[in-house]
């Protein structure tokens, strides 16, 4: 049984590092449409809201956060 939780806790890590990343590269590109003034980036789609500064910030540290516990 705990060769199997091994190996499930391991799934579990390897899932956790890709979307980690994918949040602080959609923060980090909110970041720099802010910082640049380029419309495109500062919104995850065209024609939505824009993204906050605080948000984008959260964006990076959630990230972070979730890449730090599980590796």
């Amino acid at each position: 049984m705990a060769t199997q939780e091994k190996g499930i806790s391991r799934t579990f890590r390897a899932f956790s590092k890709y979307p980690s990343l994918i949040v602080m590269i959609i923060g980090g590109l909110g970041l720099c449409g802010w910082v640049f003034d380029i419309q495109n980036l500062k919104s995850v789609l065209p024609g939505l809201a824009t993204m906050k500064v605080n948000t984008a910030i959260s964006f990076i540290l959630s990230g972070i956060a979730l890449n730090l516990k599980y590796n």
